[in-house]
């Protein structure tokens, strides 16, 4: 099963970092602390708050990190009801297009539709903010 999603957006390092900086995000659950070991083989966990101020983790393995066209990880709740849906993969990938960076996300190894409709409503989330945020450049 897997879920594969796509969004067109302007070319954004630089911008994500200054809406980042003026804005903040606006999105919850937060993300109070983050570990990151950006290269294959690496290990990530992202502790995150809900809006009850409960914690739970996101964590996975990077398993190709090829700047700035792909990036593939695993990915395994802990500290959530989700943690049954055992490790799932997400490759990202860009493409530019022009002036525009398209970005391509496959969500996928879900053990039921159950899981994967609610990483596709979580996704969908996402990347409607990312492209709210970045706005065209």
């Amino acid at each position: 099963m897997r879920i594969v999603h796509g969004a067109s957006v302007s070319p954004f390092v630089r911008k994500v970092r200054v809406a980042l900086a003026e804005k903040g995000l606006d999105y919850e659950p937060s993300v109070p602390s983050a570990e990151l070991d950006l290269r294959p083989g690496g290990r990530y966990r992202l502790t995150m708050r809900d809006a009850k101020g409960e914690e739970f983790s996101l964590t996975g393995v990077y398993r190709e990190v090829r700047p700035p066209e792909r990036l593939v990880y695993t990915w395994r709740w802990e500290g959530t009801e989700r943690e049954g849906d055992g490790e799932t993969l997400v490759t990202v990938e860009f493409e530019a297009s022009g002036a525009t960076t398209l970005l391509h996300l496959t969500h996928e190894q879900f053990p039921d539709t159950a899981a994967r409709a609610r990483h596709g409503v979580g996704w969908g989330s996402v990347l409607d903010r990312l492209v709210a945020l970045l706005g065209d450049a």
